[in-house]
C-alpha cells in the first residue's frame, strides 16, 4: 500500500526510485542522522564508485542546511491526481462547520438568556433579603428581651410541672 504525504495543502504519494532531475524528494538520513527534509533535485551526478550525487534546491523545503546530498535514504514525491488535496471532503468539512456554527450561536443566545434570568433572580433576592431584614429589625432591637423573658419563664413552669409529676 502507498504511503502519502501532504505539503502546503497538496498530497503526494511516496515512492522508492532514483530522483531525476526536477524530482521532489524527502530525505529521510543525512550526515549519519535522521532527518525530514523535503528538495528539488537541480542536478543528479554518477560517482565513478557507483552510486548517485544529487544537487538540490536549498529554497524549497524545511531546512536550509541540505543542498547536496549523495545515498539512496530518500523516497521519490509524485503529486497525486487526486481531485481532493487531502484525505477530506471539502462539502463535508463545510457542512460540519455550518453545524458547528449554528450550535454556538444557540448556546451562546442560551447562555445570554440564563445570565439574564440569573441577574434578575439575584435582584429579587436583594430586594427579599433587605425586606425581611427590615421587617426583622424591630424584633430583633425590641423582641429579644421580651423572648429571652418568655423563654425562662416556660423553661422555669415546665421544669416545676416535671418536678410535681416526679419525673425529675
Amino acid at each position: 500500500m502507498a504511503e502519502y504525504i501532504v505539503l502546503e495543502g497538496v498530497k503526494y504519494r511516496k515512492i522508492k526510485r532514483m530522483a531525476n532531475e526536477g524530482d521532489l524528494i524527502l530525505v529521510s538520513w543525512f550526515d549519519d542522522k535522521e532527518v525530514s527534509c523535503v528538495r528539488r533535485v537541480k542536478f543528479v551526478y554518477p560517482f565513478i564508485t557507483g552510486g548517485f550525487g544529487y544537487e538540490l534546491d536549498s529554497s524549497i523545503g524545511n531546512s536550509d542546511y541540505l543542498s547536496e546530498f549523495a545515498g539512496d535514504k530518500y523516497v521519490v514525491l509524485e503529486r497525486t491526481n487526486e481531485r481532493n488535496q487531502c484525505d477530506c471532503d471539502l462539502g463535508e468539512t463545510l457542512k460540519i462547520v455550518s453545524n458547528l456554527a449554528t450550535r454556538l450561536t444557540k448556546l451562546e443566545r442560551q447562555l445570554n438568556e440564563h445570565e439574564q434570568e440569573l441577574n434578575e433572580l439575584n435582584e429579587r433576592l436583594a430586594e427579599d433579603i433587605i425586606e425581611i431584614d427590615s421587617r426583622t429589625q424591630p424584633l430583633v432591637k425590641d423582641g429579644v428581651t421580651k423572648f429571652a423573658e418568655d423563654l425562662v419563664e416556660l423553661i422555669v413552669s415546665k421544669t416545676e410541672q416535671a418536678r410535681k409529676d416526679g419525673r425529675i
